[in-house]
């Protein structure tokens, strides 16, 4: 009617937002690191639920940048098995799983850490670090995403998690 087409430009704009600029490297650099001294500061074993962790967490990335990237996800024991769980009140038990973010700006991190009075769980959270930190020192110049992919999957045949995602200003 007004002689205006729109035209679907999703895809270039995707290619232009995997090239970042030295700004929204900081910027992400910062999100990154304020993330981990929040984590590095928390002993979940504190806290008596779910909710008050989270709670404790969401109050805290107001404090250190922006606010959280997304909403953390904060699970105790068997709750720890569902990736996008939300907090209840059920009370920390033996493990415990904090995965957030802080934002900087527009951008944020994502990290995920597990804390554990279970040996067993800490034996399998050994060898499940020790393998990404061998894929890490793996990667060459040229290798591909989906090399590594292969290389995660003889490992983790059961995929309960994928091995990454990207970071910046698209993460959950």
């Amino acid at each position: 009617k007004h002689g205006i087409k729109l035209r679907d430009v999703s895809k270039v704009l995707e290619q232009v937002r995997l090239i970042k600029t030295p700004q929204e490297v900081k910027c992400i650099s910062e999100a990154v690191k304020l993330t981990q001294q929040l984590l590095d500061s928390i002993d979940p074993f504190d806290f008596t639920t779910e909710q008050a962790l989270f709670n404790y967490v969401v109050a805290q990335t107001f404090e250190l940048g922006d606010g959280p990237f997304f909403t953390p996800i904060v699970s105790t024991d068997e709750h720890t098995r569902f990736p996008h769980h939300f907090p209840t009140h059920k009370r920390i038990g033996k493990t415990v799983l904090i995965d957030m973010g802080v934002r900087v700006g527009v951008y944020g991190a994502d990290i995920t850490r597990v804390w554990s009075r279970d040996r067993r769980v800490l034996e399998l959270y050994e060898r499940a670090q020790q393998f990404v930190q061998e894929l890490v020192d793996s990667v060459k110049a040229g290798d591909t995403i989906s090399q590594l992919v292969r290389r995660w999957e003889t490992w983790n045949p059961n995929k309960p998690h994928a091995l990454g995602h990207g970071v910046g200003v698209e993460v959950h």
